[in-house]
């Protein structure tokens, strides 16, 4: 974590940050440090960045950073990865962005719907 410039904040702090974030803040926050943090940290762990390593990412967040719950289910020759959380429509907006940034640095372009307490990823 050191390594990775990783801080530990309670969720409660976290949510307190985003609760004072406008909508159009947590976006871009999450545009511009979804365009290189993902594929760097992926990068320094794995060595490269691919759609299955991003899909490890989420699982990694969901389980170690708590950021949110992760399901996946596969349908034929697309999956559909459900991120949920408590965290309001802000964290749903930011986390939308954040991820999909990772998904476009491995060449994907992944479909997403964003609600209230989660986010969808089509890939």
């Amino acid at each position: 974590m050191r390594r990775m410039h990783v801080m530990m904040l309670s969720q409660q702090t976290l949510s307190e940050f985003i609760d004072h974030l406008s909508e159009d803040i947590a976006t871009k926050v999450g545009k511009n440090t979804g365009k290189t943090s993902p594929a760097e940290l992926i990068t320094a762990i794995n060595g490269g960045i691919t759609v299955g390593r991003v899909i490890e990412l989420i699982h990694n967040l969901s389980s170690y950073a708590n950021w949110f719950e992760y399901t996946e289910k596969n349908e034929g020759v697309h999956s559909t990865i459900t991120l949920m959380h408590e965290m309001g429509p802000k964290w749903s907006q930011f986390i939308a962005h954040y991820i999909n940034g990772a998904f476009a640095a491995a060449g994907c372009q992944a479909k997403y719907d964003v609600a209230d307490s989660y986010v969808t990823f089509t890939i």
